[in-house]
Order: structure tokens, then sequence, then C-alpha cells
């Protein structure tokens, strides 16, 4: 599970990817993955912190969440890839991420992570297949 500690060893170098959470088996296999485990890479960390000014080391908490209860769309653009949508509960704010398959399919990546832009999700479902629909969480 992703914790500040595992972020805090990402940003500072002293790992280079951390597992995140899973997907079920057949968004893995719809992105052409052999693992169900998504991990985020240093790259990623430091490209969305460094582009997305909006989000903060403390939104990739909300990852597990996002990924395992979130929208998921294969757009047909993707590939190897899909989308997640989801609307963080705490805040009410919409959120995106994409998960990748690796070519030989032994790893899963988290690609970004940003806010979403009004009716962003709306256009994703059009180019795309849902995998899954938003799971309803109660804390």
């Amino acid at each position: 599970m992703i914790t500040i500690d595992s972020l805090a060893d990402l940003a500072f170098g002293r790992r280079d990817r951390i597992p995140v959470c899973s997907v079920e088996g057949h968004i893995a296999d719809a992105i052409g993955a052999k693992t169900h485990v998504v991990t985020l890479s240093k790259y990623t960390l430091h490209h969305v912190l460094e582009e997305h000014h909006d989000v903060k080391s403390e939104h990739f908490l909300m990852l597990p969440n996002m990924i395992e209860n979130g929208l998921v769309v294969h757009e047909r653009d993707r590939g190897r890839g899909a989308t997640v949508c989801y609307q963080n509960e705490k805040d009410g704010r919409r959120y995106i991420t994409a998960i990748k398959a690796t070519r030989d399919g032994k790893a899963i990546f988290a690609e970004t992570l940003h806010r979403s832009r009004k009716r962003q999700t709306k256009s994703i479902l059009a180019r795309g297949k849902v995998l899954r629909t938003h799971r309803i969480t109660f804390w």
C-alpha cells in the first residue's frame, strides 16, 4: 500500500517504483497485463508534481482508492492502457489517472494523476469501453 513514507522514498530516489494497488483480472486482461499489481514510478511522481501544480504529494495517497473504485474506461486509442475517472469523496473534486501495461505485460504503471476538466469524463466515455463503473465506498 502506498504511504507518505513510500512516496518520500520515491521522491528522494531511495526507490525507483512502489506498489499502489491491484486491478481485477478483466481489467488486467483488457490492457494486456500478466500481473494485477499497479505500480508508481519515480519518473511519474516527479513528472506529475512538476506539470500539474494543482496536484500535491498527498493526492497520490488516493491512488489505491481511485484505481480500485473509480470508473475504468479502455479507450480505443490507448491500446495497453485505460483511463480511471474518480470523484474524491472528501472534497468532491474529480481526478483522472491512467494505467498502462508494459509491452511484455509484466508490469502495470500509473502514468499520470491530474484534476479532471469539465465534461472530460463524458469525452472519455465516448472514446472507449467501460471496464468498470464507479463503486460507491462508505467510510
